[in-house]
């Protein structure tokens, strides 16, 4: 049985019109919009009126780090409080008007499962576009990145960045991005470092780079 709301008395920016349009309603069916219109709203048990607001459609945000916790290292008593924390990065984004996120690394598992606590209504957040891991060389950016050690990658479901030096192995990384759900992939070319005491960090070359884009 499909659940419906209506919202009424707010003025609407679509992005469409050049003007904000006042006296709108909008009807939502299941969780999504079903109609809007400027004539008066259709009856409802659930009509909420919105006090001549303005309405306007989700943003997206292009660059976002869901997983970031701005931990200075990894310990126990930020495991503990991981999941915690990535739901409080979810629900911000939906409280800033953002419906829409595209996530710019972060391990597979993990974005699976941020992906499935909105899916299933476990927790509020936006629609989330994936890159799963980063694919850069060796040593190279992000070099604050570490490798996790097997416990910590089974609990984070897989690595923030993947290691790659070939483009035999670029392609594999890639294609195996994608059979996780990447939905664009996400690599770094700049040999000039985040640290000031650090040499300048190492980019793919062209075969490597060549691959990467050719998958």
């Amino acid at each position: 049985m499909f659940e419906t709301q209506v919202f009424y008395n707010f003025m609407l920016f679509d992005g469409v019109n050049s003007q904000v349009q006042p006296d709108c309603w909008l009807e939502v069916t299941d969780g999504h919009i079903h109609r809007i219109g400027t004539d008066p709203p259709p009856p409802s048990d659930r009509a909420i009126d919105l006090g001549r607001r303005t309405v306007i459609p989700g943003l997206i945000d292009a660059h976002v780090h869901l997983m970031s916790l701005f931990a200075p290292e990894i310990n126990l008593a930020v495991i503990r409080s991981f999941h915690r924390q990535i739901r409080l990065n979810l629900a911000n984004c939906i409280r800033s008007g953002v419906t829409t996120v595209r996530d710019v690394g972060c391990t597979p598992g993990l974005i699976r499962r941020m992906k499935r606590w909105v899916k299933k209504g476990k927790t509020v957040g936006p629609r989330i576009v994936c890159a799963n891991s980063l694919i850069v060389p060796p040593e190279a950016m992000p070099e604050h990145v570490p490798t996790f050690p097997l416990p910590l990658r089974l609990f984070l479901g897989g690595q923030v960045a993947e290691r790659a030096s070939t483009p035999d192995q670029v392609r594999n990384k890639v294609r195996r991005m994608v059979a996780l759900g990447a939905e664009w992939i996400k690599t770094t070319h700049t040999d000039k470092s985040l640290w000031m005491n650090r040499s300048d960090p190492p980019v793919f070359d062209d075969a490597c780079f060549e691959a990467l884009v050719d998958e």
